[in-house]
């Protein structure tokens, strides 16, 4: 694992490992950015790099109590005019599921993931 103090990758994430997910890396003052397709590739371009951030475009978790489609944060960034989709939505919850098991594979790597949305981000 490579270490770097100025290291930021970001990932837009594909509901499905067949397709593309975008996957950049910001380092010092350099950007460069690729295709992943399945969670192990993008955990392990990920953790190779070591960032100092890693920023996810989709929810990471889904709402505690089933019967519910959207969690607070959601509601509340609906009411300040940002168009999220719940993450209980049916393709929004492959989605989720999908980002779930990543960012924890990430997460046990000591690395420090955010959900970032990028209207409002």
């Amino acid at each position: 694992m490579k270490t770097s103090s100025k290291t930021i990758v970001g990932i837009d994430l594909a509901a499905k490992p067949l397709n593309p997910t975008g996957w950049a890396l910001l380092k010092d003052s350099e950007i460069s950015a690729k295709h992943l397709f399945n969670n192990k590739e993008i955990v392990a371009e990920t953790v190779w790099h070591a960032p100092t951030l890693t920023a996810i475009d989709a929810p990471l978790c889904l709402p505690r109590d089933k019967r519910q489609y959207m969690r607070e944060a959601d509601g509340e960034m609906q009411g300040k005019g940002y168009p999220v989709l719940p993450p209980r939505f049916r393709f929004m919850e492959k989605l989720t599921l999908r980002a779930e098991k990543i960012a924890l594979k990430i997460k046990e790597e000591g690395l420090v993931i955010i959900e970032v949305h990028p209207v409002s981000t």
